[in-house]
């Protein structure tokens, strides 16, 4: 899963620091004024921050593996050139 850096920026800091400071609120205020379900809110507020930073994570792992895959085609890339390279130049003691 891939997500624009934008989209990947918003739900980082939403699941980072947004929402657990939230439930975090809410568990408190909840506490402070008899409101009920406090726990219950904060307990979904922190469920629904812990399942987008999972999908921050595969986000962040498939682009670092399409990185990886670019940087070996680059390599390999490199590689032939200098084999061609290698493969016209003539050898030493070799007339041309």
């Amino acid at each position: 899963m891939e997500l624009s850096n934008k989209t990947y920026d918003v739900i980082k800091d939403l699941s980072t620091i947004v929402l657990p400071a939230l439930a975090t609120l809410v568990l408190t205020l909840a506490g402070v004024w008899n409101i009920p379900y406090g726990e219950a809110i904060a307990a979904t507020i922190t469920a629904i921050a812990v399942f987008l930073g999972a999908i921050v994570k595969i986000s962040s792992a498939t682009y670092s593996a399409n990185e990886d895959k670019a940087i070996e085609h680059l390599l390999d890339l490199r590689q032939a050139a200098e084999d061609l390279k290698d493969d016209h130049e003539p050898h030493r003691g070799q007339n041309v």
